[in-house]
């Protein structure tokens, strides 16, 4: 994810995002997502079990970063 909309896969800006929807109580928008995803997303009904929406990263780390932790 980049500041520089022309660097992100969607041309787009960063959209803040909020785990927990506004339409079901949440306040504070605690992520950054791709606009496209963000839009995808909606109010969090159209999930899906992707590790983008779980934030569960752990098996493909290999793909975002060199650490080797």
């Amino acid at each position: 994810m980049h500041r520089d909309p022309t660097r992100n896969p969607d041309q787009r800006a960063l959209h803040a995002d909020h785990t927990r929807a506004r339409a079901h109580g949440g306040h504070l928008a605690d992520r950054l997502l791709h606009a496209t995803c963000n839009e995808r997303r909606g109010d969090g009904t159209r999930n899906t079990s992707t590790e983008d929406i779980t934030n569960d990263h752990s098996r493909n780390r290999h793909l975002w970063t060199r650490l080797d932790w």
